[in-house]
């Protein structure tokens, strides 16, 4: 049989897998908006179509993997995306989703994780010290 304090251990233990899973999930989700936010403000703008496009960003998990899925929806982005021309919005350029997600994706999304599961964490200390 079990006691009841391996059982509150265990308790505490689910507890905090699910919270930290959750700060891992908002971390991917608030990483992948920053990105998206930043491929709309590199993509060109012609008559504004390609960008509203561009819904948020779709959270998903394959087994332990959480991962973010950014898209522009109008047929023709991906032509937008790989052509190599001269854009007249200045500011703006060709591979703007390639751009951001290698310019913004690593720290933001790093950040927005650790700070999502520093605040699991401290929500974890905070309900042992209530207690």
């Amino acid at each position: 049989m079990r006691s009841s304090r391996t059982n509150e251990i265990n308790i505490r233990l689910d507890m905090a897998i699910k919270r930290i899973t959750q700060g891992c999930w908002d971390g991917v989700r608030e990483g992948a908006e920053i990105v998206r936010e930043e491929a709309l403000r590199l993509c060109p703008k012609d008559t504004g179509r390609l960008r509203e496009s561009c819904p948020k960003p779709v959270i998903d998990r394959r087994g332990p993997t959480i991962f973010g899925t950014i898209e522009f929806r109008a047929p023709y982005a991906i032509y937008v995306h790989e052509c190599n021309r001269a854009y007249r919005t200045p500011g703006t350029q060709w591979k703007y989703l390639e751009t951001a997600l290698h310019k913004m994706a690593r720290p933001a999304v790093r950040q927005a994780i650790i700070g999502r599961i520093n605040w699991a964490r401290a929500a974890l200390a905070w309900s042992e010290y209530a207690e």
